[in-house]
């Protein structure tokens, strides 16, 4: 049985496609990673699952999309020179080029929507409505790049089947060009502008400085995106002239470049009570005090207590297995209704509160 190569070779020529594949697939395994740990943050830790959630998962079905069109094109002659690519897949490759370019385009507007409505929730008076403007602006300029893509020709099919050429109306190379660096400089505009937005905003939160600088220190991570916008613009102004634009596909993995470090920079945010959670569980693992007598116990018992509800209760005294006294209270219930209080001041004692927390003071005193 003759096996048949992923990646066809003509000659002593190679294709570059299995770096093309390993370059899109590490990011957008990436991408999948922080995507699914945010929508565990929000919709099963703090159960918020809002419509920025929405928007980022409709940008990471585009990322997938697009690492989807990548593997189609790479059996069609991305990675390969020119000359070893035959007319049939010329055609073929033009046509998943074609939907690849859409794709991208909707997953980088849904990321700066899902971010304008994130933001939203921050922002008060003329900022809050500047988003909203912001929001309307996206959708509009994501219509008219849909529109101007696909109805580059008439019929639309002439768009990648180049024997409908003769008979078609499509735009010539310099006015295709002009539209397409309009349109990439526009996205890199707006990279801009929600990479540093989020600065200012939460300069002024109330937050320690090291939680502040983390914070704006993620949301900075769009200056990545930026970034790798403006290489995506060099290459974009060099594709027609390049007799060997499949090669290394330059301008199109930048594309991909963009949209999925512009996923991670809008989801890194987001996971900060995971991280916080990992934090606090490894802390009460790896940390405690030790009584009067030398005895060591767990770190949680010296904490206080996470928002126990108290009654009015008449003093009680408790002595525990490490032969310290522990002051409490307790109500004037059965005994059952005793168990069942310290049960459940037990689970809220156990579980990891996020946001502001209300705090009772244990006094603990040591049996002389």
């Amino acid at each position: 049985m003759t096996a048949v190569p992923l990646w066809p070779r003509s000659g002593s020529s190679s294709s570059n496609a299995p770096t093309i594949l390993a370059v899109v697939g590490t990011l957008t395994g990436l991408s999948t990673l922080i995507v699914l740990l945010r929508c565990y943050v929000r919709g099963l830790v703090l159960r918020k699952f809002n419509a920025e959630e929405y928007n980022i998962i409709g940008a990471w079905l585009c990322a997938v999309g697009v690492l989807v069109c990548f593997a189609v094109e790479s059996q069609h002659g991305v990675g390969r020179y020119s000359k070893d690519i035959t007319n049939e897949e010329f055609g073929y490759l033009a046509k998943v080029v074609y939907f690849h370019s859409i794709i991208v385009m909707v997953g980088l507007s849904l990321v700066k929507i899902s971010l304008a409505v994130f933001l939203r929730r921050f922002a008060q008076n003329a900022l809050r409505q500047a988003l909203i403007g912001s929001i309307v602006f996206l959708v509009a300029f994501t219509i008219a790049c849909g529109l101007t893509l696909i109805l580059q020709c008439t019929p639309v099919a002439a768009a990648w089947d180049y024997s409908l050429r003769a008979n078609a109306r499509c735009f010539d190379s310099g006015t295709y060009t002009a539209i397409g660096l309009w349109n990439s400089i526009t996205n890199l505009v707006t990279d801009v502008i929600f990479a540093t937005l989020p600065v200012p905003m939460f300069i002024k939160i109330q937050v320690n400085r090291r939680t502040k600088a983390s914070l704006i220190g993620v949301l900075s991570l769009g200056y990545l995106a930026c970034v790798a916008g403006i290489i995506k613009i060099v290459a974009q102004i060099k594709v027609l002239k390049e007799t060997n634009v499949y090669r290394n596909d330059t301008f199109m993995v930048w594309n991909c470049v963009e949209l999925n470090i512009a996923i991670l920079a809008a989801c890194l945010p987001n996971l900060k009570p995971l991280v916080k959670s990992l934090l606090d569980s490894t802390r009460s693992l790896t940390s405690g005090r030790r009584n009067a007598y030398g005895n060591y116990y767990p770190g949680y018992y010296g904490q206080r207590s996470e928002d126990i509800t108290l009654k009015s209760m008449t003093r009680r005294t408790r002595h525990s297995m490490y032969n310290i006294t522990v002051e409490g209270s307790s109500d004037g219930d059965s005994a059952s209704g005793h168990s069942g209080n310290r049960e459940e001041d037990e689970q809220r004692l156990h579980c990891t509160e996020i946001g502001i927390l209300k705090t009772t003071e244990v006094v603990v005193h040591t049996q002389q």
